[in-house]
């Protein structure tokens, strides 16, 4: 027993000992490679890695499509392979994100958008209006009956201690509302909530008018929209610098046959400064666009008869291409079945999801994505041969609700893990030999894995049951690493730290190291960088080098 208590405190000190060299000492680099200048910028980042003594970069430059890259683009990418390989880093492709990489029709994530009215206009069917209610007191400027507490408005966080009717500065009308002091609360919130109605299958926008003082920090503070049963929909980070006049701030969202959503504004993890909030608006942005593919069926009624139209012969499909528009309101009607003007028509059909404007999720259920992702291996194959792949699976927001994947009876956790199988499964057919990485949120119970996340059905709960234990977890999440990296590793499963997030300085990093050098079978840390922000990469090397002494 003597002998395998000394052996184990030996083990331990020589992890303590080597904590510092690191198997994976990486950076962040996201660049398209679509221009010269990226050939450039990367080579300057290389040569600061390689005097900091920093070993593999994470690269985000969509080489997953290198077969359909033109010739100049591909020449850019083995130009950057010359530099990493002459300064001696290893370039690690980061691939298939299915949270983001939903720009296919074949395998888009569907919503449903059911009972959305038409009226029959000059031939045509054309969208009724999805209707939205009003902010009420959207400017602040009504007069309060308990001071500081804004009326029409279902809560702002403490009313007089946070929150403030402010007459001095507004950006029209006689107020605005007043957040400062967030600092001193438990959760630093400093918020301010409306509910909102509207009509079925509508596409949304929301905005104000923000003003910054000294805010701290600025990336907490968002616009977001919740359902009623409290799933996030939507959220938009602005991104303000910390002192900024009035600014306008936008979220948009898809109500997919929701009626009332409540929209939060305001900061989360506040530590300092004060904002100002104002001209809060709601507009209707048109119907949602139709997704067409197989499974995914399109079914016009009349409304007072419940009569079927037939398609091709009542009416035109509306062109695949319409998926993706921000805006569609019309499809034409054809000469099988008189249609009188102003005739109601009823409409299902299925959109794409698309989460705060822009984030449009894939359906793990779509067999065109793993014919894709076939096609995509052989070509990131053949552009880098790499002994490490990066599964870019981190938020998820939108999946299950579609008919295929209803019929397989899986919740998304599951999804998730069969996902993340097959994705291995064919990087292994490529490449036996890979190391293969992903990021932790979606397998995180700490994090994103948890019920009621945004569109999805089902719960991700127990993903990180499902996922191949070979797979090195990449933590990101900063107020959480303390948690989550033990939390894999007493599950089996080697882990990396994913540091930096663009602070001011490198104190966050710091943490998470310590954090690495108490972790069994973490392979590393990687300088994370959304903003292309590499003034301290160097001074983090540094830090890595030294083990945080």
């Amino acid at each position: 027993m003597k002998r395998i208590i000394a052996m184990s405190l030996v083990s331990v000190a020589a992890w303590c000992a080597t904590a510092a060299q690191f198997e994976d000492r990486w950076f962040y680099v996201s660049r398209s490679l679509a221009k010269q200048e990226h050939v450039r910028e990367i080579a300057c980042i290389v040569k600061t890695a390689k005097a900091a003594d920093l070993n593999g970069m994470l690269f985000a430059c969509g080489v997953e499509r290198w077969n359909t890259w033109p010739a100049d683009r591909r020449a850019r990418l083995n130009e950057v392979k010359r530099i990493c390989d002459a300064a001696g880093i290893e370039i690690i492709p980061i691939v298939w994100s299915v949270g983001y990489g939903g720009h296919d029709p074949a395998y888009a994530a569907a919503l449903p958008c059911t009972g959305v009215k038409f009226t029959v206009k000059g031939g045509k069917a054309v969208f009724a209006g999805g209707g939205i209610g009003e902010f009420a007191n959207p400017g602040f400027d009504e007069p309060t009956v308990k001071p500081n507490r804004a009326p029409g408005w279902e809560w702002t966080d403490k009313p007089g201690e946070v929150s403030f009717i402010d007459t001095d500065v507004k950006a029209s009308g006689t107020a605005s509302l007043r957040m400062e002091k967030y600092g001193d609360n438990d959760h630093g919130h400093g918020r301010a909530c409306h509910l909102l109605k509207v009509g079925a299958a509508g596409r949304y926008k929301v905005s104000c008018k923000i003003k910054t003082e000294g805010v701290d920090p600025t990336s907490e503070l968002m616009m977001q929209v919740y359902a009623k049963d409290g799933r996030r929909l939507s959220a938009q980070r602005p991104n303000l610098p910390a002192t900024q006049d009035w600014t306008t701030v936008e979220c948009m969202f898809d109500s997919a046959g929701e009626g009332e959503f409540r929209v939060y504004t305001g900061i989360w993890g506040g530590k300092a400064g004060r904002f100002w909030l104002d001209d809060f608006k709601a507009e209707d942005m048109g119907c949602a666009p139709p997704l067409l593919r197989e499974g995914l069926p399109f079914t016009v009624r009349d409304a007072k008869t419940g009569e079927e139209l037939r398609a091709g012969v009542d009416y035109e499909l509306p062109p695949q291409g319409v998926w993706n528009k921000k805006k569609w309101d019309s499809f034409r009607l054809l000469r099988g079945r008189v249609t009188r003007e102003g005739t109601e028509l009823v409409v299902d059909y299925w959109t794409a999801a698309v989460v705060a404007g822009s984030q449009r999720p894939c359906c793990m259920s779509a067999p065109a994505l793993y014919d894709y992702y076939r096609t995509s291996a052989a070509a990131v194959k053949s552009a880098l041969n790499p002994r490490k792949w990066f599964l870019s699976m981190d938020e998820i927001r939108a999946g299950g609700t579609c008919p295929l994947c209803l019929s397989r009876g899986q919740d998304m956790a599951h999804q998730l893990g069969e996902c993340v199988t097959r994705q291995r499964e064919i990087i292994k057919s490529v490449c036996p030999d890979a190391q293969i990485y992903m990021w932790s949120d979606m397998v995180d119970p700490a994090h994103n894995a948890h019920d009621n996340y945004y569109s999805c059905r089902g719960t991700f709960e127990g993903a990180w049951k499902l996922i191949p234990k070979d797979i090195v977890i990449s933590c990101w999440y900063d107020k959480k690493h303390d948690v989550s990296m033990p939390f894999f590793a007493n599950l089996g499963f080697r882990t990396q730290a994913a540091a930096y997030y663009d602070a001011d300085d490198l104190e966050t990093s710091r943490a998470w190291l310590e954090t690495c050098k108490r972790t069994p079978g973490c392979t590393g840390i990687m300088y994370t960088t959304w903003r292309s922000n590499y003034k301290l990469l160097a001074p983090f090397g540094e830090l890595v080098r030294k083990g945080a002494e």
